[in-house]
């Protein structure tokens, strides 16, 4: 019988008749079906991926060290081991059977976590998603479970003794959490992630996203080679120890051969992780450099002498250059301030995008470019409030990432923001996919942790000003695409599909395509619109817009605001400042959309965003009037008494007092004051005690600030 089958027969012999393979099916399907149970209710099937990543993957990953451990010591706990090394065998075949039967139950054992999902999605969903790329995701856990097998046997055949079992558990929490939390903030930005040898949590190693789901990074995949070669890496070192120790006959050009590929494989995929990683930086590093250069004129920045008061985009999709083309018609108007005419315009444009040419009423104009600037020097100056005709043409591929810190100072993430690819797509106002009025910076980064917040919060957000819009797209049928606009028109032809999308009045244009799904609501001839991933329920993200639409209504009515189109996309908390205008959407927190309880939580945080995005202020400053708003909509307008929740007990117990002391005109009065003060200092705090306190004569209901 050929040595390699004698020995994983054998092996598998001694596996099957002991209690191991029982204990550790019996442990992992009891494990998997509690995770399972606990999280089949999630709205967001996202949550139970992650569960599963953490909670599974997790322990199942210490029982295979563990369990190496136990291999190498087996011979030595069932006193064989003299018997055995008197014996004429070859023990690199015998090791590596014996690692292969040790390792394949803890292999299967995954697999088992995935068809648990698999089950989940397939019918647990109205709507399934796209569950390819996920599952292929979640299948490779398999090369993280085998390294820690043969981690833990290099750990029992170097140290001798029960010491052996502590030290592989030591060694497990810092490749793990010591990795995450410590070790990785000691690595430069391009290594982050590749000490974690699980990457289980996928949303803080920055591959897996609410919205998008799994980022399609080919730095995950070299992550995953890096530890398969280490892995064949260690069990070769091994191999060699123990052949060493015996005396006996090698192969050494098998052996050293081995060695140098696994060692040219373990470096060759550090680097390629490295390099794929690093370009993300550098686009960051590009994008920041460009940010610090007009600093000054993002902090004070100063009114355009002229507004875009229509666009006209037509914009494509090149597969092989995996790029956009935009050809940019804009009717300009020039403001009259000063009664000065305008010899020259500025336009913020993203800087991935090469423009060579300008032209303004049909003639060729001087064009300057200063990284996020276009400056257009005009022969012939603008009188005021006069209109003129822009046309550009510009090119480039779009992939913006962001530098983030969802822990603090340490252990960055880099997240994706602007995007076009293949498989998913992100356009919007504030990340200058076409031009916009004035010298503007388009998103920085803050550098101070702001309240109640994990995360360095991108909170700066450029102007983008009300106008009509058309734009045509080009693009693969295999994206479907998503837009603040109303599509007014399709077609299709040889794998492309074209699409119009209009609108009159908008904030801004926005374009998204990939896993996500659309939901609207239509009230006083005014849409809302809802992205969200595919992981979502339909049916909670319908009632959830089903709340939003009936709070806005109520805030509209009590403040006098209009109402407006509005496009809601549900992004990670940690990635931008909930309630932000990005120029045709608006960025609303993903844990929001996450909350079971739509008439209390998720009613309190939306409401309380909408008062951000109406008052253009943060959420410090207009918390008190968003708990206010919260409480008294809850209350049915007082038709039952007023409750408010809050986490600052002082602003509770005096706005629950007088809301409930007060009659419902005096509560409306109070709640129109503390609008009309935000409206007018949206970067100061409301001060309580003078609002509670002050008389006079009602405010008048204030214009739409939105």
């Amino acid at each position: 019988m050929n040595d390699w089958l004698m020995h994983v027969k054998t092996e598998w012999k001694l596996l099957y008749r002991g209690p191991f393979l029982w204990l550790l099916a019996l442990s992992s399907i009891g494990l998997g079906w509690l995770i399972y149970a606990i999280n089949r209710d999630a709205v967001n099937t996202y949550t139970l991926v992650q569960q599963f990543g953490f909670l599974y993957s997790g322990p199942l990953s210490i029982g295979a060290l563990l369990a190496g451990i136990y291999g190498a010591h087996r011979d030595r706990g069932l006193k064989v081991d003299r018997i055995l090394s008197s014996l004429p065998y070859r023990s690199g075949r015998m090791l590596l059977s014996r690692f292969l039967v040790m390792a394949l139950p803890f292999v299967f054992a995954n697999l088992a976590m995935a068809g648990i999902l698999i089950y989940h999605w397939g019918f647990q969903l109205s709507r399934e998603p796209d569950i390819a790329y996920p599952m292929m995701i979640l299948l490779v856990l398999a090369f993280g479970i085998a390294y820690a097998v043969a981690l833990g046997w290099a750990v029992g055949v170097f140290i001798v003794g029960r010491s052996s079992y502590l030290v592989g558990f030591l060694l497990w929490f810092v490749h793990v959490y010591g990795g995450f939390l410590i070790i990785n903030s000691l690595l430069p930005s391009s290594l982050f992630a590749l000490p974690n040898f699980l990457l289980m949590d996928y949303k803080s190693m920055g591959y897996m996203d609410e919205v998008w789901g799994f980022v399609r990074d080919s730095s995950l995949w070299w992550h995953r080679g890096f530890y398969s070669s280490l892995t064949g890496l260690i069990l070769m070192l091994i191999v060699w120890v123990i052949k060493s120790r015996r005396k006996e006959a090698m192969a050494r050009v098998w052996i050293y051969g081995l060695l140098i590929v696994f060692t040219v494989g373990t470096l060759g995929s550090a680097i390629a992780y490295s390099s794929v990683r690093g370009a993300h930086i550098d686009s960051y590093r590009n994008w920041e450099a460009g940010l610090a250069a007009h600093a000054a004129a993002a902090s004070t920045p100063e009114p355009a002498p002229f507004t875009i008061i229509n666009y006209d985009l037509a914009v494509s999709y090149k597969d092989e250059a995996a790029s956009l083309e935009v050809q940019a018609a804009l009717t300009i108007q020039t403001t009259g301030k000063d009664q000065q005419a305008v010899d020259r315009l500025e336009l913020t444009l993203n800087p991935a995008f090469q423009i060579e040419r300008a032209f303004v009423n049909g003639q060729e104009e001087k064009l300057q470019r200063d990284a996020y600037v276009v400056t257009i020097s005009l022969s012939k100056p603008l009188a005021p409030k006069e209109q003129a005709n822009i046309q550009l043409a510009y090119q480039g591929a779009v992939d913006d990432w962001r530098l983030i810190h969802p822990y603090g100072q340490g252990a960055p993430k880099l997240v994706q923001v602007n995007s076009a690819t293949s498989s998913q797509l992100l356009l919007t106002g504030a990340g200058g996919w076409y031009p916009i009025a004035g010298k503007q910076s388009l998103i920085i980064e803050n550098k101070e942790k702001q309240i109640n917040s994990y995360s360095k919060w991108l909170d700066h957000y450029p102007v983008v000003d009300k106008a009509d819009y058309r734009v045509i797209t080009d693009f693969p049928v295999s994206l479907e695409l998503f837009s603040n606009l109303d599509k007014t028109s399709a077609s299709e032809a040889e794998g492309r599909q074209r699409l119009t999308f209009e609108g009159k009045g908008f904030d801004g244009a926005a374009l998204a395509a990939g896993p996500l799904q659309e939901f609207s609501s239509a009230n006083d001839s005014a849409l809302i619109k809802l992205l969200t991933s595919q992981w979502m329920s339909p049916a909670h993200a319908s009632a959830f817009l089903k709340m939003a639409d009936a709070n806005i209504r109520h805030i509209n009515e009590l403040l006098g605001t209009a109402r407006t189109p509005m496009t809601w996309l549900a992004f990670e908390p940690s990635t931008f400042r909930s309630g932000g205008n990005w120029g045709g959407v608006v960025m609303v927190n993903s844990n929001l959309l996450n909350e079971r309880e739509l008439d209390t939580t998720a009613s309190y945080s939306f409401t309380q965003q909408y008062v951000e995005l109406l008052t253009r202020s943060g959420y410090r400053q207009s918390y008190s009037l968003g708990v206010a708003l919260s409480a008294y909509i809850a209350s049915g307008r007082k038709e039952k008494p007023v409750k408010i929740l809050s986490n600052n007990p002082q602003t509770a117990v005096k706005l629950e007092a007088f809301m409930n002391d007060n009659s419902k005109e005096e509560v409306e009065r109070m709640l129109l004051r503390m609008y009309q003060l935000l409206l007018d200092n949206p970067d100061q705090p409301l001060n309580l005690n003078i609002i509670l306190d002050t008389g006079g004569p009602p405010i008048a209901k204030a214009a739409s600030a939105h």
